[in-house]
């Protein structure tokens, strides 16, 4: 039999190649050390991490890994920015609840600090799965309701900003990750499909 996985929602994982350096490192623990509730886990009171010039060139690999995104997966002419971005820090028995990203066309997180079994867990917003419960042989990606990745440190993950995910509680003494929105920017749609925006920085 021949498949065809038709309307895939595709994750992108990137490698950064190199560990952060020393300046970048200190900066992150600067955020780390002003941490607000959030709900199970915390979060950096700043929620513009990524606009401190230290971390310009991490900055720019997730710009880069977007605008790979863009052209390799969606095939879109859409320019991106990131908008806001922030620390999360889950420690040994915490976790992150079920959530998605409002207002952002995709979001990504980039795994500072991670033991080998963290992972992320994505939901499936199909409508279907809340009406037909089958019984399956096997969970794979296409009948599964959720799915879990693993997270490397310093590897980021790319995902459409609607899509629901949480961390399952973790055993890591500490788990560190960065997180960010985007939004178009320019020119936006198609004049002719009468569609057309031109959204400013």
């Amino acid at each position: 039999m021949q498949t065809v996985h038709l309307f895939p929602k595709v994750i992108g994982v990137f490698n950064l190649n190199r560990d952060l350096t020393d300046n970048e490192l200190t900066t992150i623990n600067l955020n780390l050390d002003k941490l607000e509730q959030n709900i199970e886990n915390s979060i950096s009171k700043n929620k513009f991490v990524l606009n401190d010039p230290s971390l310009f060139n991490l900055k720019q690999f997730m710009d880069d890994s977007l605008k790979q995104y863009l052209q390799d997966v969606l095939e879109e002419n859409t320019q991106l920015r990131i908008t806001q971005s922030w620390l999360n820090k889950i420690t040994d028995g915490e976790h992150h609840h079920v959530h998605c990203h409002p207002n952002s066309y995709l979001s990504g997180v980039f795994y500072v600090k991670t033991n080998n079994d963290d992972k992320i867990m994505f939901f499936s917003n199909e409508p279907r799965n809340n009406y037909y419960e089958p019984e399956l042989k096997n969970w794979n990606m296409i009948n599964a309701k959720s799915w879990w990745l693993p997270t490397p440190q310093n590897t980021l993950i790319v995902f459409r900003s609607d899509l629901y995910h949480s961390v399952p509680k973790t055993s890591s003494k500490e788990r560190i990750s960065l997180s960010f929105n985007t939004f178009p920017v320019g020119n936006f749609g198609s004049e002719k499909e009468v569609t057309h925006l031109l959204l400013f920085n």
